[in-house]
């Protein structure tokens, strides 16, 4: 029989696993879902003609590129009289509506450029 320190210690490691199973479920349930909504994001902005223009070591193209996986150009491959002065990067650029966002976007603020086409 086992005495009642042992039962206590089953039970407390019991809690533990099942909360552990519990985080571990709602994460990549969670990043699941996160990835398929960047899929649809990235499909539309592609469908839209944005483009993505960064630089190496760039802090904020670094976070831009963390945020959502979208295929980028470096600036030092773009040549300025295809896109004129940039301002800033990274630079979300539409040549076909003439539209810019420099600066680090959201997701909300990317979604409402993919819905401007």
């Amino acid at each position: 029989m086992l005495d009642s320190y042992t039962i206590a210690i089953i039970i407390f490691v019991s809690i533990l696993l099942l909360f552990a199973s519990i985080k571990f479920w709602y994460s990549y349930n969670k990043s699941s879902f996160v990835d398929v909504k960047d899929d649809i994001l990235v499909q539309k902005l592609k469908k839209c003609g944005w483009k993505l223009i960064s630089k190496k070591n760039c802090v904020f193209c670094s976070k831009q590129l963390e945020l959502i996986n979208y295929p980028h150009i470096d600036i030092s491959d773009v040549r300025p009289d295809v896109i004129g002065v940039v301002k800033g990067v990274p630079l979300w650029i539409n040549t076909v509506m003439g539209i810019e966002a420099v600066g680090l976007q959201s997701r909300e603020k990317l979604l409402e450029l993919a819905n401007k086409c």
